[in-house]
Parts: structure tokens; sequence; C-alpha cells
């Protein structure tokens, strides 16, 4: 036994010492190799090369005349993608992994991620239709952001330290074009399968995530900022989402129905999709557009938010694992990626999540190649508390409602209106609670507090606390910023504001709250539906008749009663007036990611 031992460690030995002697060399010398390639003549150097990371073999003949053509295509881009390893393997001298992969016509492509067979493609003597595969197999592996696919990269930012995070691909004009063409290769093949197949095909993707989900979580803490808890709580959101989603069912109406004809109103996928997502929830926003896209029979490609890429670029990753190439793909880059993508005439939709502001140049942009859009902009909740509530159950739901991700939601309650005879006893346990809860960097326990995401946006927030001060508003706040070189903004209350002041009437996307008073119920109805935002609002409530009443008159997307911020993959979200347009989620966000169609059917 001990020598059996022995032996093994020395093979293993020689064949490591073998592998290195390859890369180190790059090639044989042989003449079918070109640029950064090693050529592989053995089974077991073959298995330990494709055995880890993102690996294209090229299976070629020395007889075959295209394989000789394609030999410089390969070695040219085994230089542009130096993310991945480039082999080539004469079929004649390893029969045995050819018969094994059942590689039958040369050339033959296959792609390995870590060490699992990915895609398996023959290419004839079309140079174009093999150059496009192989960029097409190789873009789609570089999503992982410990890969660099790009000549140039670029970096987030951890805000509670200030301290940059790993490197990701700074994407180009051309690397837009080549995921766009890959997606449209992608479509037609993914929309012709069943919906079983797909539905298949995201919970394959919902198990992976699952299977990766504390890694994703400390992930989002890292790279959005948020406590760890609250990254898994996004985490587990999406899901499900992802499996909610996936269990809807897009209608199909017979509109008539006679002897001879029949009139039908169905659904039919646009195509290339473009997923523009946010940096406040990353994770959990870019799932509900993905598999909205793909699961109604899309392609779709995520473009992160530059602040937060990680993340998506991981989801990305695993999403190659679970669906067919150029199904799923991930493009970080910087602010000048998403205007290349709304304007871009290979890509037929475009769902947004973020700023107003934002939102009207996306739409704009959009127009000129007539895409559709899905818009889900900003908000300016307000939550109205009646006189008759249970001052203490509700506070503490209130107070997480009104701070949860530092009020980093679009959705949170910015504006909060309590009822002049509860006002000051509702303020002070308001108060008191905020306070009692931590401030500090996300990984450490118990924190709910952590810093808001990026520069610009504690840049936004110091301004408007500046202004608050400049006006001689009462402001309460009493946390110490936990370090200076995160972007930790105290969470501060504002006491009894004018409806006029800034931040009243502005967003602040910060742990800044205006709390007002009301007596009247008309008229706190009326200041609460005095906004441009439509997005949410709220009504607290004993009396859920008085509550039902107050409600109905609400101008917002969503409408609550004793709660705030609920969503399901079953319900649809969206917002009035400038809160955006159309909605993600339930069978109206699916039908957003489709065409309308009436068949008409003459019976014969």
């Amino acid at each position: 036994m001990e020598l059996s031992r022995i032996l093994l460690a020395i093979a293993v030995y020689l064949v490591i010492r073998l592998v290195r002697s390859r890369l180190s060399n790059n090639t044989t010398g042989s003449t079918m190799s070109h640029g950064k390639v090693i050529e592989v003549d053995n089974p077991v150097i073959f298995k330990a090369l494709t055995s880890s990371g993102p690996v294209v073999v090229d299976f070629f003949a020395t007889w075959c005349g295209p394989c000789k053509a394609v030999a410089p295509v390969v070695g040219k881009l085994s230089e542009t993608y130096t993310n991945v390893r480039f082999i080539q393997v004469d079929v004649d001298k390893v029969r045995s992994v050819a018969q094994q992969l059942e590689v039958r016509a040369m050339p033959t492509f296959v792609l390995f991620k870590d060490g699992q067979l990915q895609e398996k493609r023959v290419v004839g003597g079309n140079m174009k239709e093999l150059e496009a595969a192989i960029k097409d197999i190789t873009a789609i592996m570089a999503v992982d952001f410990t890969l660099a696919s790009t000549a140039q990269t670029r970096h987030g930012i951890n805000p509670a330290t200030g301290q940059p995070n790993p490197p990701v691909p700074l994407s180009t004009a051309e690397d837009l074009d080549r995921a766009v063409a890959a997606a449209g290769r992608a479509f037609h093949p993914w929309a012709r399968k069943s919906l079983d197949d797909r539905r298949a095909a995201v919970h394959a993707f919902a198990d992976r995530i699952e299977a990766n989900k504390e890694g994703l979580a400390a992930l989002l803490t890292r790279e959005q900022g948020k406590p760890l808890n609250q990254a898994t709580t996004e985490v587990a959101m999406a899901l499900q989402w992802a499996r909610g989603l996936s269990g809807l069912t897009l209608p199909e109406t017979i509109l008539e129905e006679s002897e001879d004809l029949q009139v039908i109103q169905r659904y039919t996928p646009i195509g290339v999709c473009a997923a523009i997502v946010p940096w406040n929830y990353p994770l959990l926003l870019a799932i509900g557009k993905m598999i909205s896209a793909v699961y109604t029979g899309n392609t779709v490609i995520v473009k992160p938010s530059p602040y937060t890429p990680y993340s998506d670029l991981k989801l990305a990753e695993l999403a190659t694992q679970c669906f067919p190439p150029g199904v799923v793909q991930a493009l970080s880059g910087d602010d000048e990626l998403g205007p290349m993508i709304t304007e871009h005439p290979g890509i037929h939709h475009i769902s947004f999540t973020g700023s107003t502001t934002t939102g009207r140049r996306v739409m704009a942009s959009c127009a000129k190649t007539l895409k559709k859009v899905t818009l889900e902009l900003g908000g300016n909740d307000p939550a109205i508390i009646c006189d008759d509530v249970d001052i203490d159950a509700v506070v503490p739901k209130v107070a997480i409602l009104c701070f949860l991700c530092c009020s980093q939601i679009c959705m949170m309650i910015k504006r909060l209106y309590v009822h002049e005879q509860i006002y000051d006893e509702f303020r002070d346990k308001l108060v008191q609670f905020v306070q009692a809860l931590k401030m500090g960097e996300g990984t450490e326990p118990d924190v709910f507090f952590g810093p808001v995401q990026n520069s610009m946006q504690f840049g936004k927030a110091t301004d408007l606390l500046g202004d608050i001060k400049t006006n001689g508003l009462n402001t309460i706040s009493s946390h110490i910023v936990p370090n200076p070189s995160g972007f930790f903004i105290p969470p501060t209350i504002v006491d009894n504001p004018p409806d006029t002041s800034r931040v009243v009437r502005e967003e602040p996307f910060a742990p800044i709250l205006p709390i007002l008073k009301w007596s009247d119920e008309t008229d706190v109805l009326a200041r609460a539906n005095d906004s441009e935002y439509g997005l949410g609002a709220s009504v607290w409530c004993r009396d859920l008749q008085r509550a039902r009443r107050m409600g109905d008159q609400l101008e917002a997307g969503s409408v609550f009663i004793n709660t705030h911020f609920e969503c399901a993959p079953y319900a649809p979200f969206g917002g009035h007036k400038m809160s955006g347009i159309g909605t993600e989620l339930g069978v109206n966000g699916l039908v957003g990611y489709c065409n309308s169609q009436t068949l008409w059917l003459r019976k014969g």
C-alpha cells in the first residue's frame, strides 16, 4: 500500500512538471500552433489543463484543410482573451479524448469551465463564422470579476472602508457588438424551447444561486455596503423571485370562437433584451429582469451599475452553467456603456431601474430605435399615521421601513405624516428606536446602518444636510461615524419641516427623514399626493374602513395599508407619474417582455 502511494505521488509530480513545462513554453513548436496556444498530445495533461478556469479546446487533424486555416485565428484570439486558456488537440494523437467527447468532425471547438463541458461546436471553413463562434464562446465566459477579459479594467470601492475592490472588465463598443451578436444568434433556438424547458433552466439557475448564497451575500456587503443580514435577505428574495416568476404563465385569450373562426391573443418574445441594474439592490433587481426576460423566451444582456458590478457578474457566470451560450450575458463598464446599450439597434427592449433624471435620458435614447422600454424610477413615498394606531407596535415597523438599506430603496418611506394628537409621542419613540440601531461596517455583528453606497450619493446627502442646517430646520441625530474613510451618513430625523423644504420635496436616498404633522384627512391626502413621484404610499390605521377610504385616494403604483415596501414575484410593481413606465414582476411584468400577437384562425 505504501509503495502504491509513493508511485502515485511520483506520477502526479511528473505530470505537474510536464504541465508546467508546457505552460511555460506555450507551444510545442507544431506548425498548427499560433500565439499563446498549448498543443496537447497526452490525455492526462489534457485533463489537468481543462480542470480549472475557462478553456477553449480546438480539436484538429494535420490532414484537415480548414484546421490549418483556423490555427492563426485561434492564435490571435488567444492573445486577445488572455483570461482564457486555448488548447489544440491532434485527434490522431489523442484518440481516446476525441472519442470520449464524441468529436467526429474537424475543426471542433469545445468549451470547458472548471472541468465541466459547457459547449461543443463544429465550424466549417467559413472564417467569419469561426471567429464569431470563438468570440461568442470566450465572451460568454468573461463574466467572473476575477477574469479580466478586456484590455482595460476598472474597479468599484468598498463603501465602508473606501478601499478598492478587485478589477472588472471595462467593456467597449466592440464587446457590446459581440454580446449583441451572440444574443441574437441564441434568440430563436431559445425562443423555440418549451415553457417547461425554460422553467427547468431557470430552476437550475436558482439552484446554483442557492449553492453560492453565502458567497453572494458576502460579495453584496463588500460592494454595496449593506449589513450582511440584509445582504442575506436580498439573496433569499432573489431565489424567491426566480422560482416564483417561473411559476407564472403568460395568458392566451380566445377573443372569438365560432363555427368558422377562432381569434386568439397571445404573447411572443421580443428578442434581445438589456437589463440596466442599479447599485442599491444589484442582485435582486438583476434577477427580476433576467428571469422575466429568459423565461418569456428572450435573451438578455445585464449591465450592472459601475458602482456594484461584482454580484451581477457572478450571477452571469452561474447562468452560463444553466443556459445555452448567448442567452444570458453581462457586460461591466463605466458611464459610457449605458448609452451604447440604449442606442444599439440590435437590442429590442430595455429594462432600466434608477433615477428619474437618468430614466428620461434612457427613454430619449430608446426612442431613436423605437425600443420597448420599462422604467422603474425614483420615489418619494408618503406614509400617513392616523391617531388610532398602537404607537409601540407601529414605531419599530415604520422605523425599519424608513431606514432599511440606509434608505437607499426607491420604495422606502421618505415622508412621514403623523397625526398631531400623537405626534410628539410617536416622534420621541421613533427617535429612541432609531438611536438604538447600530451603525458600522456590514460585516460587524448586529449592524443596521451601513454606509451609503458611493461618493456621489454621499455628496448629495451631505449637501442636503447642509441645506437643512442653513435653513435652521430642527434635526435629531446622535450616531457617531465609525470610519471617516467610509461613506457614512448618520441617520437624521427632521422635525416638522415646511412642505416646501428640499428635504420634503426631494428624494434623499440616504438616511434623512422628514416627519410632519397633520390634522385634517383631506389636507394630508393632498399633501401626500403633492409630488412628482408616485411609486408607493401607505396609510397606518386600526380602522380598516377609514384606511381603505384614504388609500383609495393615494396616487401611487403600490398602496399599502398598515405596511409598506411589500413585493412578491406574482404582484406587478411599477410607478405613476415620474416614478416610471410599465411594470416589473407578476404576469403584467412578464407581458412587458413580449409582443402582443393576434392569431386569426379560419376553420377550413
